[in-house]
């Protein structure tokens, strides 16, 4: 089980925790409580501990959710996925009956992933559905 601690970085405020016992990841939160970006140093084979990131902006209220319009995915500095969403339905039933497939197949999950799969499941009860559009650099 990960400890998530707070902070106060630059003006900002940041939640952190050790994901496996082994990733330091850190989020920064806006002033509105959204989040704004997320670093993962993580060890790659061929580069070593690299960081990997995302940053999250162009919030837009949904249905009372607020979701990121722009996304942008970084690995050691250099972009490698960015994503503009065009749309976004919650428990649009394409999203919900692909949660429930994915839900009913039988996986194995070792018993760290299986309490964290677990987690979230219960954590989540609206299926979301978007469209975007992708551009990889």
């Amino acid at each position: 089980m990960a400890t998530a601690k707070t902070a106060t970085a630059r003006g900002k405020k940041t939640l952190s925790f050790m994901a496996f016992g082994k990733f330091p990841i850190t989020a920064t939160i806006d002033d509105h409580n959204l989040i704004e970006k997320v670093e993962a140093m993580v060890d790659i084979g061929f580069t070593g501990d690299t960081m990997l990131d995302g940053t999250y902006t162009e919030y837009r209220d949904l249905d009372g959710v607020r979701f990121p319009m722009h996304l942008v995915m970084r690995e050691g500095g250099f972009p490698t996925l960015e994503v503009a969403v065009a749309q976004v339905r919650p428990n649009s039933p394409d999203a919900v009956d692909a949660v429930s497939r994915a839900t009913s197949a039988a996986v194995f999950l070792p018993p760290t992933m299986s309490r964290m799969t677990s987690s979230l499941a219960a954590a989540s009860s609206t299926a979301w559905s978007a469209s975007a559009t992708v551009v990889t650099l």
